[in-house]
């Protein structure tokens, strides 16, 4: 429960203030933690306020989608909190590079674990280096220049629920773009889709950032509700070749994150984990290669999963 007590701030307004202070002369700084003025929040941290937030009531609820258009013509860091509930499962986040597919890149913070790489629908997996550091996806020929490495200036928008619109918070981020975190594709990857496990009733706030380092950038995303995934029964181990696959026993469940298939019945580029809150991966807990899974037929069918988890083939059994 948050307590209340005297503070002072360097700066008019509580959005523009550097920190927190204990004295009107500003000489002896606030302990390090969250401040509120009831519609912002601020983490101080040494003595020096982190970037604006809005306070959790203010955050569009899971199952929302947040577009932003090309208003102007520079690029931005676009923060947005999504509310996720109580409800425990895996979180499906899907994000879109709309209109000329200039690239953007996303992190999704929840529960102190970072999220940045994606499985798409025109190309399967996408994931830079380093695993914390944003995935930038979209049209390769659609990439500004410069693009990596340089070091890029942008202003900060933070979502305002109320108006429906990413509001300037006055602040700008510096940030560099490095090589290996460009998984830009020839054409459109389509929706990009991640899934983040959700075991508690709390935290319930997803925290994404969305880096759009060049001008005149669309994109949607949606934060789906949390929601177990539904299972299909498959080999529980891999085989070198479908056919191999196709002689082996269906006797285990895993799980899928739809991308081009449905829940419970896997297709190309979806992710498949072992459990329902998609908190580990099939590829990390049996490795890759060629599964059977019962579809329904007489024979079944097959999948191949890549190193990532995601599948790159699949078919019938003879």
């Amino acid at each position: 429960m948050a307590s209340f007590g005297t503070y002072y701030i360097d700066s008019n307004t509580f959005a523009g203030a550097t920190g927190v202070y204990i004295d009107a002369s500003l000489t002896t700084g606030a302990p390090d933690g969250y401040y509120s003025d009831g519609i912002i929040t601020r983490l101080q941290t040494a003595g020096v306020l982190s970037r604006s937030i809005l306070c959790p009531e203010c955050n569009p609820p899971c199952s929302s989608t947040i577009s932003r258009s090309a208003a102007t013509t520079n690029g931005g860091v676009y923060y947005l909190n999504f509310d996720a509930g109580n409800s425990l499962g895996a979180i499906i986040i899907t994000l879109t590079p709309s209109a000329t597919f200039i690239p953007v890149g996303l992190t999704a913070t929840y529960d102190s674990g970072v999220y940045t790489s994606f499985s798409s629908v025109n190309d399967g997996f996408l994931g830079g280096t380093p695993t914390n550091a944003p995935t930038y996806v979209g049209d390769t020929a659609a990439t500004c220049s410069p693009f990596a490495g340089v070091i890029h200036t942008e202003d900060e928008f933070e979502y305002d629920v109320s108006s429906g619109l990413f509001v300037s918070t006055g602040t700008q981020l510096a940030f560099g773009i490095s090589a290996s975190q460009v998984q830009t594709t020839t054409g459109t990857p389509g929706a990009c889709v991640m899934a983040i496990p959700k075991v508690n009733p709390s935290p319930n706030t997803v925290a994404l950032a969305i880096f759009a380092p060049c001008p005149s950038t669309t994109f949607a995303i949606e934060v789906a509700c949390p929601a177990l995934l539904t299972s299909f029964d498959s080999t529980t181990l891999p085989a070198a070749t479908e056919n191999a696959a196709c002689s082996g026993t269906v006797e285990g469940l895993y799980y899928n994150v739809p991308v081009t298939g449905v829940a419970g019945s896997p297709n190309t580029h979806d992710i498949i984990y072992t459990d329902a809150y998609a908190q580990q991966r099939l590829s990390n807990a049996a490795g890759p290669g060629y599964y059977k899974w019962d579809d329904g037929t007489a024979s079944g069918a097959w999948f191949e999963i890549d190193s990532n988890s995601v599948i790159i083939n699949n078919g019938s059994c003879p």
